[in-house]
């Protein structure tokens, strides 16, 4: 498996193969964008033409945004700008997300399709959470696709022996499932070479399954991007999120989740909330 460019090789490579190895449920779904439709709807029946951030550059956010919204992203990587991005380049900030109180403008509605768990918990995610709402306008809303833990936590090795059953349906399934099972809490998160570690252990069984429906060479060769990678991702509950903003002085209000019934989908679940002043 190809071994990744570096420190921040990450997402450069997976910049490059985005449209060929990078699937659901690691984008969201037509079910996920529903419920993000859904959550914008009031705000822009209410307003004409609001202003809207992603924190990111996903293409499936701006596809339903820019017709409806003035449109922005933030993100930190080059290349996910340049390959990724499907709009204008002057309509991103290249910052970190953590940078976002840099930037001097204020939105009605801020997105984030499962990039919470990209920064550590609590402080970070903490911090973030503090940018987005200063960044709202009054009455804003931030819709997010959280990445939970699954309600009934699995051993690495029931992930492993459930993938040689084939009872994983493809490889952005395995990665999600192996996070959650590496991560014990929250606060040690999972390490991304401890993914590709494991995924060494049953390279044999993984080579069986190319070919397959959701196991093309590209969305294999994606695994070896881990490798090396001293990040963490850190996954949280919508309750983990809605106790670090108690801790904040509540400056977002709680407005509704939504559940996807697809399979897993109890760890995706997407939150609405509303700055309140």
């Amino acid at each position: 498996m190809t071994a990744s460019k570096g420190p921040s090789g990450q997402w450069s490579s997976v910049a490059e193969c985005w449209f060929t190895a990078i699937g659901h449920p690691l984008r969201p779904g037509d079910q996920d964008i529903e419920f993000f439709r859904a959550f914008c709807q009031p705000t822009i029946a209410a307003i004409d033409r609001p202003s809207a951030l992603i924190m990111g550059v996903t293409p499936e956010l701006y596809h339903l945004l820019s017709p409806l919204c003035d449109t922005q992203a933030i993100d930190r990587n080059e290349a996910m700008i340049n390959l990724v991005w499907p709009g204008e380049r002057s309509d991103v900030y290249h910052k970190e997300w953590l940078r976002l109180s840099e930037i001097d403008q204020q939105f009605d509605i801020i997105v984030i399709d499962g990039g919470l768990h990209l920064v550590g918990f609590p402080s970070e995610q903490e911090q973030l959470l503090t940018h987005i709402a200063a960044r709202l306008k009054p009455g804003g809303r931030l819709i997010a696709r959280l990445f939970c833990q699954p309600l009934d936590r699995e051993s690495v090795e029931s992930v492993l022996d459930a993938l040689a059953r084939r009872e994983i349906p493809s490889v952005n399934h395995l990665k999600v499932r192996l996070v959650s099972a590496i991560q014990q809490t929250s606060e040690s998160g999972a390490r991304l070479h401890d993914v590709w570690a494991t995924i060494q252990e049953c390279v044999s069984v993984i080579s069986r399954l190319e070919g397959s429906p959701g196991w093309s060479r590209d969305e294999i060769e994606a695994l070896g991007f881990y490798r090396g990678q001293e990040a963490r991702y850190s996954f949280v509950s919508v309750e983990q999120v809605l106790t670090m903003l108690n801790r904040l002085g509540n400056p977002l209000r709680h407005e509704g989740t939504r559940v996807p019934d697809y399979p897993m989908g109890d760890q995706f679940p997407v939150i609405c909330l509303s700055r309140t002043a």
